[in-house]
């Protein structure tokens, strides 16, 4: 008698999640389902259910994970300059899990308590290193929402085309040139 050919062993768990990130980043969020996933693994589409509830939770979880990533990057890189660009290169490099981390409401963190604090993780770490000493924690936040939107948008609009193309290097450059002006 022969196993089934989807029998597994491991982590579905994790496999899922790296699989996701993998399928977003080649085909976009629209092209997601519960069902490819589950074929690119070599599961039951029922398999995946036991680990997540429905897609938008198995994306919430993801989007958790991207955080996690973020924080994990932007954890040594906490002068300015290096945060901003290393928030930058990680917008680069996952263009497709950025835009679903952002997509993300506050919200959405109370369904998920990964997500919840992965996303303050990072904002942790933004006040740490943009915050600038700043002893007003309204000034603070404010400070870190400047430079958070200056960075958010610049990768949106790279990423929507609006921007005129350039490589990633000479985006990051011009990025960080704005940054530094903007802060004089």
């Amino acid at each position: 008698m022969t196993g089934r050919a989807t029998y597994r062993h491991g982590d579905v768990r994790a496999e899922c999640l790296a699989i996701t990130l993998q399928l977003l980043e080649e085909v976009g969020e629209q092209g997601l389902s519960m069902r490819n996933i589950a074929q690119k693994m070599g599961v039951a589409h029922r398999t995946l259910h036991h680990h997540f509830q429905d897609r938008e939770g198995l994306l919430r979880e993801l989007s958790a994970n991207g955080f996690k990533m973020l924080a994990e990057r932007l954890s040594a890189s906490l002068s300015p300059p290096r945060f901003m660009e290393t928030y930058l290169r990680f917008g680069l490099e996952y263009p497709q899990l950025y835009a679903l981390m952002m997509r993300q409401r506050a919200d959405a963190g109370l369904g998920c308590e990964r997500l919840q604090i992965a996303r303050q993780q990072v904002i942790a770490l933004a006040l740490a290193a943009l915050a600038d000493g700043e002893a007003d924690p309204d000034q603070a936040r404010r400070r870190v929402m400047r430079s958070w939107m200056l960075l958010h948008g610049g990768l949106s609009l790279n990423a929507s085309g609006t921007l005129m193309p350039r490589d990633s290097e000479a985006f990051v450059a011009e990025m960080m040139q704005i940054a530094s002006q903007r802060a004089e």
